[in-house]
């Protein structure tokens, strides 16, 4: 499963640049970088947190590390729901011009930690995908999860935000 995610990650993601512009002119561009990966999977609150993240992509995709092996983590059942839908950050990043995204105003959830500008999301009316875009200069994916009807307040991160037009989404090859 964990081999798969990076399997996925290298044909679908890996050396693509995506862009996003929005109904007010603004134009997001952002990658997936592979070091960004151990984040986007929660490792930071596994027994793995202190590995680097190349290390991390490295023994996952050499099969030294594997999903068998981190469901012994005393702390697995956090990242789960994350490891395992993964890939649908694929389908997640399928936008048209149909669809919106939200511009994050954080201090309407208390105690909100992210920093994301952006939360690019896709509402399955059972569940929500969510993609949090930061800036540090440029647009990076700062977090990834999912909320569904086992959560409390489904919508916590999309109700009573801006929600903003996409009028253009392109997918761009960089390798």
């Amino acid at each position: 499963m964990l081999r798969k995610i990076i399997l996925e990650y290298e044909k679908h993601l890996k050396g693509k640049k995506f862009k996003i512009t929005l109904e007010t002119g603004e134009i997001i561009e952002f990658q997936i970088a592979k070091k960004r990966l151990k984040h986007l999977l929660g490792f930071q609150y596994t027994s793995y947190s202190t590995f680097p993240a190349e290390l991390i992509y490295s023994k996952i995709k050499n099969r030294k590390l594997t999903l068998e092996k981190l469901q012994k983590d005393k702390k697995f059942k956090i990242v789960e729901t994350r490891i395992i839908n993964f890939t649908r950050i694929i389908d997640l990043l399928s936008l048209n011009e149909t669809d919106f995204i939200i511009e994050f105003n954080k201090t309407l959830i208390q105690n909100c930690e992210l920093k994301s500008k952006y939360i690019i999301y896709k509402d399955n009316s059972n569940h929500i995908l969510h993609l949090g875009l930061a800036e540090d200069n440029t647009y990076y994916p700062e977090t990834w999860f999912i909320r569904d009807e086992r959560t409390n307040n489904i919508d916590l991160y999309i109700k009573n935000q801006k929600k903003i037009k996409v009028i253009k989404f392109e997918i761009i090859t960089i390798n």
